[in-house]
């Protein structure tokens, strides 16, 4: 299960999230990545400092720390999994 907003991701700070649903099309990391981000609702001007496609950091403006958020695969292209780090 990933959060339901980027102020919960924020909150939650250090964690792993995933998402593995055979209902959605299949997705490559970079793509796993945007969905998480969407889901979020993350605004792409306002907290993405840095999107590598797989690695992205984000900031936000209510916390003093940034998150870097790591996709994965977990087997094959319906099961994704996101690393999250607080950089402080």
């Amino acid at each position: 299960m990933i959060p339901n907003n980027i102020k919960e991701l924020f909150d939650n700070k250090d964690n792993v999230y995933y998402i593995i649903d055979y209902d959605l099309p299949e997705m490559d990391n970079i793509e796993s990545m945007q969905y998480f981000l969407d889901n979020i609702d993350c605004i792409y001007d306002n907290n993405i400092e840095v999107d590598d496609g797989t690695q992205v950091v984000l900031t936000h403006e209510d916390y003093p720390y940034k998150i870097q958020i790591d996709a994965g695969g977990v087997g094959d292209f319906f099961s994704h999994m996101f690393e999250v780090t607080v950089i402080e």
